[in-house]
């Protein structure tokens, strides 16, 4: 049966009670000591519910998968060379509000398999949870060329999450069957997201695939917490926009000559360019999805208030919640004021007056300047003229000069009163020593943020967590040394793509940001390398309708920015348990996870869900 619809792009059945099988994987024991590790819904109610192929036939529910399947849950990377998973059987839990994701995988066995077929049904317990909230994805595998440091590798990585149906227009694709070469693996993702309404309890169902006369199923346990997450972060991000890339890349063109005339294609009444913009705000749109801000991707802001009108059309949505399709209410947590030109305080104040009027929480900013000490920007001690007088415009309007740099340099520069948002690197946050005399810890940044509401505190991860060096299209680096840091390039674990958020809880920061999302998107299928790490700016994929299938070009979420969507979401769990008088708990927890921000590879995808659970109770015993 083709898959036409989303019910057809994964099938939930049942367990049946006392029916045999492995033990379940997922939120597993750990060294962490965390309480109620127990995987929960094995004696799930609602059995016998009729439904289970989610038309509402009722069949007898399916036995176990056969040896070539086995599942486990998303932080873990499965490659071609990865032992199957042994488990057919996933335990997986959600707060109300939360995607959860696990991972299918499949072994190619001697002469190589083809999924032809995935369908979803319902999940059954307390209520059910329908088929139309199980989306389904084939992980694309991305060559590296070369590893991006010595923890890396080089060869194929699954990152590409290619959908059975996409989650801007609710398209079927063809990205199935999924191709399995003799003695290799390859796998699905499978992303939950548990309404905002579903009762706390167990719910069980199947994941069943169909390999030509082969079929398998995989037994899905998810416990749902009697606590929600908000739709919009907590935690601020400003992950760089999709500037122009996205158009060209779907087009396939340079950036200049005919192709990027098409991009570039002004409509007549200069509010912008049409078919650049409608790509920028896909992107951002399913960025949202994933809960991140492409905090820069506005392409032009309203030159004055007769300007509006289009600016409320094209991004209006994106900032009041009501853009995105699934995680209903996520909206944008920063704005870039663009001007195009010269900054002007008039025009940013058209722009602030009006994100205030229509009840954006969004925190307006201006990218006043990148990365001054390496850059040169501010050749004098004492003063940053470059950085002064462009704050001294945006500021009155309202708009937060932001600043990539540490507090140490913007004092010694003069600046440190004339910026909101300071904006250190990630690597420089701990005690100054002999050898790293730059070094400045978090507490340093509290004098400085007592001394006025609006300053700001975010952070940023660079190629410095995998060693700088190279060209575009150069992967690899000389500073092998650099290892242990959360990073966002392909060749890096699981863990390590979701690290940053519970290091953000831990090191009072009210914000992330990334310098890019599609810097290289034009080469994104060839593992672009860039700064040296496979992947180093570029998230996310251009997914045509020569590729996908489909009527619409559609962007192609990674699933580094489904880790990323998850580090997120565990920010809310250490946040909520903070604000409801467990603080203490949640530092704890997070601090043993994460003790240092060098130290993230010590911990296993295991321990980390193991932690996260351990909130959760946390939680739930408040």
């Amino acid at each position: 049966m083709a898959s036409s619809a989303r019910g057809a792009a994964v099938l939930v059945g049942l367990m049946v009670a006392g029916c045999p099988g492995p033990e379940p994987a997922g939120d597993a024991g750990t060294p962490l000591d965390a309480p109620g590790l127990d995987a929960p819904g094995l004696d799930a109610p609602g059995l016998d519910a009729p439904g289970l192929d989610g038309n509402d036939r009722g069949h007898d529910a399916p036995a176990p998968g056969p040896a070539w399947v086995g599942v486990t849950h998303g932080t873990d990377k499965i490659r071609p060379a990865s032992s199957l998973p042994a488990s057919t059987m996933i335990s997986i839990s959600a707060a109300r509000n939360e995607w959860e994701p696990f991972q299918v995988a499949v072994d190619g066995g001697e002469s190589g398999r083809a999924v032809d077929e995935v369908i979803a049904s319902a999940l059954i317990g307390p209520a059910t949870i329908p088929a139309s909230q199980v989306f389904v994805y084939v992980e694309g595998l991305v060559d590296v060329p070369s590893p991006s440091n010595a923890e890396g590798a080089a060869g194929p990585w699954p990152d590409a999450l290619l959908p059975t149906v996409d989650l801007l227009f609710d398209q079927p694709r063809t990205v199935l069957p999924m191709m399995v070469p003799a003695g290799e693996r390859r796998a699905l993702w499978v992303d939950v997201l548990v309404p905002d309404d579903a009762p706390p309890g167990d719910y069980v169902g199947t994941v069943s695939l169909r390999a030509g006369s082969e079929r398998a199923n995989v037994i899905v346990m998810l416990h749902v917490f009697d606590f929600a997450l908000p739709s919009t972060p907590t935690l601020r991000t400003m992950f760089g926009g999709p500037d122009d890339v996205p158009c060209v890349a779907h087009h396939d063109g340079p950036t200049s000559g005919s192709d990027w005339d098409a991009c570039a294609d002004t409509d007549p009444d200069g509010d912008g360019d049409r078919l650049t913009e409608h790509y920028r705000s896909m992107y951002m749109q399913l960025a949202l999805e994933y809960r991140m801000s492409l905090g820069g991707g506005v392409y032009v802001g309203p030159r004055d208030a007769s300007a509006l009108a289009h600016f409320d059309e094209v991004y209006g949505g994106l900032l009041d919640g009501t853009a995105t399709r699934h995680l209903r209410g996520s909206a944008l947590t920063t704005l870039e004021a663009v001007f195009n030109g010269p900054p002007d305080t008039t025009r940013a104040q058209v722009l602030v007056d009006h994100a205030r009027d229509r009840g954006w929480g969004a925190m307006v900013f201006d990218y006043t300047t990148d990365e001054p000490e390496s850059q040169g920007t501010c050749p004098d001690l004492g003063s940053c003229p470059a950085i002064e007088d462009r704050a001294a415009i945006v500021r009155p309007a309202g708009v937060r000069p932001l600043v990539t740099a540490q507090l140490r340099y913007a004092s010694a520069h003069g600046f440190e009163d004339v910026v909101d948002v300071l904006v250190p690197i990630l690597n420089y946050t701990r005690d100054p020593s002999p050898d790293y005399p730059s070094y400045e810890p978090r507490s340093a940044y509290d004098a400085w943020l007592d001394s006025d509401p609006a300053h700001t505190l975010f952070w940023y991860q660079s190629c410095m967590s995998h060693g700088c060096g190279g060209e575009r299209g150069v992967c690899g680096s000389a500073s092998e040394d650099v290892v242990g840091y959360p990073s966002y390039v392909i060749d890096t674990s699981a863990v390590q793509n979701r690290a940053m958020e519970w290091l953000s809880f831990t090191h009072d920061m009210s914000g992330e940001l990334y310098f890019a999302t599609t810097y290289a998107l034009d080469d994104a299928w060839n593992g672009a390398c860039a700064f040296s790490g496979a992947g180093d700016g570029t998230l996310f994929y251009a997914g045509t309708t020569e590729r996908l299938g489909g009527t619409e070009d559609v962007p192609v979420a990674s699933i580094r920015m489904a880790l990323i969507r998850e580090g997120l979401e565990d920010y809310e769990y250490l946040h909520l348990l903070a604000a409801m008088g467990g603080e203490a708990d949640a530092r704890r927890i997070a601090s043993e996870l994460f003790p240092e921000v060098d130290r993230v590879t010590e911990r296993s995808g295991d321990e980390l869900m193991a932690a996260r659970r351990a909130v959760a109770d946390a939680i739930e015993a408040r």
